[in-house]
């Protein structure tokens, strides 16, 4: 068993999800790899409801990013996260500003 239990998506692969086939090939392949070890997957660095869309439509777990907060409130979290606070997730429909990192 690998000492991991999640895999994270660079932001440059994700800024280019839309428009680049290499992005969306390497972003695929990331996806497929935390599968077959049975490992979550979050993408960073979202900014678009396109990118978000091509995530959901290649099983992505989570994401995070601008589309669904701005910096200071993701620094804040951080904080949080590292103190040992539980961060609750919301699914990214959800109509309310959620939290990071985002269930998709």
């Amino acid at each position: 068993m690998l000492p991991i239990e999640a895999l994270k998506i660079d932001q440059s692969f994700v800024a280019g999800l839309v428009d680049r086939v290499d992005s969306l090939t390497m972003t695929r392949a990331i996806i497929q790899l935390a599968r077959s070890f049975g490992l979550k997957v979050t993408a960073e660095g979202v900014e678009t409801v396109e990118q978000l869309r091509a995530l959901r439509k290649l099983e992505c777990d989570f994401a995070q990013g601008y589309y669904f907060s701005e910096s200071a409130r993701a620094r804040r979290r951080g904080a949080v996260a590292l103190l040992g606070a539980q961060v609750v997730m919301r699914r990214a429909s959800h109509p309310s500003p959620p939290s990071a990192p985002y269930n998709l």
